[in-house]
């Protein structure tokens, strides 16, 4: 062992504590970010310096928490959306067998879809309006909740049916 090398008690190389390890990757692309700002103009790359900075300044003038608000309310409105039409399209899939096997081949296609096209899309569909990171959420988080609402009742058993019958429920498996 080196010099350098923590041991135990036990004479084992010592693991350096979670926490360390991530102040370490931190100050690491911190100080990676600080090398790269000097060797581009700050308008590609500003220095952290002058990040903090005004992120320190919009926060005292106010507009960084509305901002950040603003756009939270726009995520939460796209996921919304996404839950509000995902689930009821996830348990039709499931329950009528062939809805299901109709729109099967769509949903992997539109799990790959990165959200960066549907971000071009939504600038090309909306421009930059509040809409634009509505559409992006919504079209990124549909397909994924619609996939995983599915895929419950499509692996049932035959007994769950059974039992939803006989607890009152009217639709079954067709």
């Amino acid at each position: 062992m080196s010099a350098a090398t923590v041991v135990d008690a036990a004479g084992r190389p010592a693991r350096v504590p979670v926490i360390v390890q991530r102040i370490a990757l931190a100050l690491l692309l911190l100080g990676a970010w600080w090398l790269i700002s000097l060797a581009v103009p700050p308008y590609v790359l500003p220095p952290p310096g002058r990040v903090f900075a005004r992120i320190v300044q919009l926060t005292q003038s106010g507009d960084l928490p509305i901002n950040l608000l603003t756009t939270l309310g726009r995520v939460l409105a796209g996921f919304a959306l996404a839950v509000a039409l995902g689930v009821p399209g996830g348990i039709l899939l499931g329950s009528h067998r062939a809805l299901g096997t109709f729109f099967e081949p769509v949903l992997p296609v539109l799990n790959t879809v990165s959200s960066a096209i549907w971000a071009i899309f939504a600038i090309i569909w909306f421009g930059l309006s509040p809409m634009t990171p509505i559409f992006v959420v919504l079209m990124t988080a549909f397909p994924l909740i619609v996939t995983n609402v599915w895929q419950g009742p499509r692996r049932s058993t035959p007994t769950t049916w059974s039992l939803r019958r006989r607890c009152g429920s009217r639709a079954g498996r067709r």
